[in-house]
C-alpha cells in the first residue's frame, strides 16, 4: 500500500524544480537525495517529508528518478529489491535524458510501468513544459493521475518516445536561445534604436532616424587641422582657436554628443547602431531550427 502519492529521488536543479511545482497540487510527497540535508531543507520549505531511497521505493505510488543518466543504473540496482517486494503497482517516472524505457526495464528486470518525462527549469514557476512519454503498460487512469499531480508545473504534452529527445531540445534549450537573442539586442536598443521617432518628417530621405541617444566617440582624429594651426603664433598675439571646416570646437562637441561622426568627405553624418554578431547567429539558429523535424 502506498503511503505517499509522489516520491522524488534526487532533488537537484531539475528534480527540485519539479518537486516545487508538484507540491502546489497538494499531493503527499516524500523527498530523498544523496545529500540528506538538501532533501530535508527542501521538504521543510515545501511542507512535505524527507526520507531515504529505500523509503521512497517502499511507500510511494509514483517514483520520480531525478538522477543523472550515468547514475541511473546503480540507482535501479538499489531499488530492485524493495520494488520486487511490493504487492501493489508502483510507477517509475524517469527524468534521465537519453535513457530509453527499454533500457530501464531491462536494467531493473521487473514489470513496473515506466514513464519518461522531460521537464525544463521554468516548471518551478508554473510556466514550464513537461513532455510525457509512457510505455504501453501504463493505464489511462495512472497517466491521468500523474498529469493531475504535475498540472501546476505548466504545459503538459504527450508525445512518442522517439520524438522525446527532439522535443526536449526545443523545450529545454529554447528559452535559453530566446533570452540570448534578447540579451544580444539590448546593446543596440540602449544605443538609441528605441528612441527613434516614427513621424515621417523626423526621418531622412533614406528613413534613418535623425534623433538618437548620445554615443561616445573619440575626439582624436575627428578634428582635421588646418595649415594655419601649425604655424607658431607671433610674439605678443594670442593663438587662434582651432576650427574644423568652419565649425568651432563648441559646435563640434555638440555634434559628437548627438551621435554624429565625421565621414571621409569631412561632413557630419549620423552613426546608426549596429546589431551585434552574436544576435545574428542566434536569430539564424532559431529560424533554421524546425521543431517538427
Amino acid at each position: 500500500m502506498s503511503t505517499y502519492q509522489l516520491g522524488f529521488i534526487g532533488t537537484g536543479n531539475m528534480g527540485g524544480a519539479l518537486a516545487q511545482a508538484a507540491a502546489k497540487s497538494g499531493a503527499g510527497m516524500l523527498l530523498s537525495n544523496r545529500t540528506a540535508d538538501k532533501a530535508v531543507r527542501l521538504a521543510a520549505e515545501l511542507g512535505c517529508a524527507a526520507g531515504t531511497n529505500l523509503e521512497v521505493a517502499e511507500g510511494c505510488k509514483y517514483i520520480f528518478l531525478g538522477v543523472k543518466p550515468q547514475m541511473l543504473q546503480a540507482l535501479l540496482a538499489e531499488l530492485k529489491a524493495p520494488l520486487s517486494a511490493r504487492t501493489d503497482r508502483p510507477v517509475l517516472v524517469s527524468m534521465a535524458a537519453g535513457v530509453t524505457i527499454r533500457t530501464i526495464r531491462e536494467t531493473l528486470g521487473l514489470p513496473c510501468p515506466v514513464v519518461r518525462i522531460m521537464p525544463n527549469l521554468p516548471v518551478a514557476l508554473g510556466k514550464g513544459v513537461v513532455l510525457i512519454s509512457p510505455d504501453d503498460t501504463v493505464t489511462e487512469d495512472e497517466l491521468t493521475a500523474l498529469e493531475e499531480a504535475l498540472k501546476p508545473a505548466g504545459l503538459l504534452m504527450r508525445m512518442p518516445e522517439d520524438k522525446l529527445d527532439a522535443g526536449s531540445a526545443v523545450s529545454g534549450c529554447g528559452p535559453a536561445f530566446v533570452y540570448l537573442f534578447l540579451d544580444a539586442l539590448r546593446p543596440a536598443i540602449s544605443a538609441g534604436a528605441g528612441t527613434c521617432r516614427t513621424d515621417h518628417d523626423r526621418r531622412g530621405r533614406n528613413g534613418a532616424c535623425l534623433r538618437q541617444a548620445p554615443r561616445k566617440a573619440p575626439i582624436r582624429g575627428l578634428q582635421p587641422r588646418r595649415n594655419d594651426d601649425r604655424r607658431r603664433p607671433r610674439a605678443g598675439t594670442a593663438r587662434r582657436p582651432r576650427r574644423c571646416h568652419g565649425r568651432s570646437d563648441r559646435r563640434l562637441r555638440t555634434h559628437l554628443r548627438a551621435g554624429r561622426t565625421l565621414s571621409r568627405n569631412n561632413r557630419f553624418h549620423i552613426q546608426q547602431p549596429r546589431l551585434p554578431l552574436k544576435a545574428v547567429w542566434a536569430a539564424a539558429y532559431l529560424f533554421a531550427t524546425d521543431p517538427s523535424d
